[in-house]
């Protein structure tokens, strides 16, 4: 099963998201800041990272700048989940080079499914 990274300063939705997908059959690491995400993406090379954009140190912003940039990341998916449910947020991360954008609070349904098409999405451009 997949590797998810999730990145989130809010603890309860970082743990309620990191038990979900757990519960899911996902191996799942967890930050607290956009600082620790980027560390543990560089560590772990997760399949695919969910970040919150309003985050200390890092933002999720920066977060993606960085994993963009990096060889061995660049092409890892990255759903922003934020808060923010405005379409300037939005179209500044999708022109950032999200992946998928999804708005808290959020259904478990809609998230699994954001991540499931992320991750085929991602397997089908390895296989060509």
């Amino acid at each position: 099963m997949a590797t998810i990274l999730v990145v989130e300063d809010e603890v309860s939705i970082r743990t309620g998201v990191e038990r979900l997908l757990r519960l899911e059959g996902y191996t799942v690491y967890g930050a607290e800041d956009g600082r620790g995400g980027l560390l543990q993406a560089v560590i772990v090379k997760p399949d695919l990272v969910l970040t919150d954009i309003h985050m200390p140190f890092i933002d999720g912003f920066a977060l993606l700048a960085e994993i963009r940039q990096s060889d061995d990341l660049a092409y890892v998916p990255v759903i922003m989940l934020t808060a923010a449910d405005d379409r300037a947020t939005r179209k500044r991360a999708m022109d950032a080079g999200a992946s998928d954008y999804v708005t808290k609070p959020f259904r478990r349904e809609h998230l699994l499914m954001a991540i499931k098409t992320q991750l085929e999405l991602a397997s089908d451009r390895k296989a060509q």
